[in-house]
């Protein structure tokens, strides 16, 4: 850790690529809190080979977050590096990026909230799996009979009726959510009008520092809404008055591209911000059932913030279109 930055550890969260660390500051100038955000060592790499990709990958993340920093982006801010960690347990060394804590709940968690606005409910709730195409709902497994011997050898059957587990996911369509939606679409335009390419745009990697009614946001539960006075929160706001603080996270494979004067610009460049915006299109449909006008609203609010949304829209469509003939075909 930076000697600047005094600390003590609070959280731990880990995946396969790195592990998340919470540490509480002392240091008034820092925050209340920083996130440690460190790539440990891969054992089915050649060390050298691993060392050269992790500390890479660190720096590289770090010049993106820099980047969007600069370019207006509301990204956490870092705060230190450190690409010598020693390991206890062995000899090799992993990176360390320290970045502000963003207080708050994701995306995702926003979305999947249960609601109800002005006594109606504004879930969206996502038919069973089990439904066709022509919205009838299949029939449900018919009753299986179970055999049983008794102590004196005898069989008796009795038919029981086989339950198939209902699957929904609810998905939060409101003025907040829309609200949310059409911001979310801006912060990305200001992040390809900075010529930095996210690479991992979901629902689980946009955090929203200011949900409505904030009870547990960290944990997800945060979307209760008190309607008593004008559509208004239980913070007294209208849904006119609150501004969504949209903030993106996870730069691990994040890259550059090329600006728009640049000749590539009309090729690649643009493929990259298109299949940016697929994979969140395809992550809020997947995640988020009933969710298409959330996804119009994201491209409103991308159509109105970046300068090379046209031919962006454009190249999107042929990925669309990509992407329909490899789930066909495989």
């Amino acid at each position: 850790v930076p000697n600047y930055i005094q600390y003590s550890t609070t959280i731990s969260k880990e995946n396969n690529e790195c592990s998340s660390t919470s540490l509480t500051s002392t240091t008034r100038s820092i925050g209340n809190t920083v996130i440690c955000k460190e790539r440990f060592p891969k054992s089915y790499r050649h060390p050298s080979l691993d060392e050269s990709l992790t500390k890479a990958r660190t720096k590289a993340e770090a010049k993106s977050l820099a980047r969007c920093r600069r370019g207006g982006v509301p990204v956490p801010l870092v705060l230190g590096i450190d690409l010598n960690k020693k390991q206890q347990r062995d000899s090799r060394q992993s990176a360390c990026l320290f970045m502000e804590k963003v207080h708050g709940c994701t995306l995702r968690s926003f979305l999947n909230a249960n609601v109800k606005v002005k006594g109606v409910d504004a879930n969206v709730e996502a038919e069973n799996e089990n439904q066709n195409k022509t919205g009838s709902t299949v029939e449900a497994e018919r009753p299986y009979k179970k055999a049983k011997v008794n102590d004196d050898g005898s069989i008796t059957t009795e038919t029981k009726a086989k339950a198939s587990p209902e699957k929904k996911i609810s998905t939060r369509l409101d003025e907040y959510s829309k609200k949310v939606a059409h911001m979310t679409g801006v912060v990305i335009g200001q992040m390809h009008n900075a010529n930095i390419i996210h690479g991992d745009l979901t629902t689980s990697n946009i955090l929203l520092r200011n949900p409505v009614d904030l009870d547990d946001c960290e944990n997800g539960i945060d979307t209760k809404i008190n309607d008593k006075n004008n559509n208004s929160n239980g913070n007294g706001k209208c849904v006119n008055d609150w501004t969504p603080d949209v903030v993106l996270i996870d730069f691990g494979l994040s890259s550059s591209s090329a600006g728009a004067s640049s000749k590539k610009s009309s090729t690649s460049s643009q493929e990259e911000r298109a299949v940016d915006l697929y994979v969140l299109e395809r992550a809020f449909l997947t995640t988020h059932a009933g969710s298409e006008e959330l996804v119009d609203e994201v491209m409103r609010g991308y159509k109105g913030m970046c300068q090379s949304s046209d031919a962006v829209f454009q190249r999107l469509s042929q990925v669309r279109a990509r992407g329909r003939k490899r789930e066909c075909f495989g």
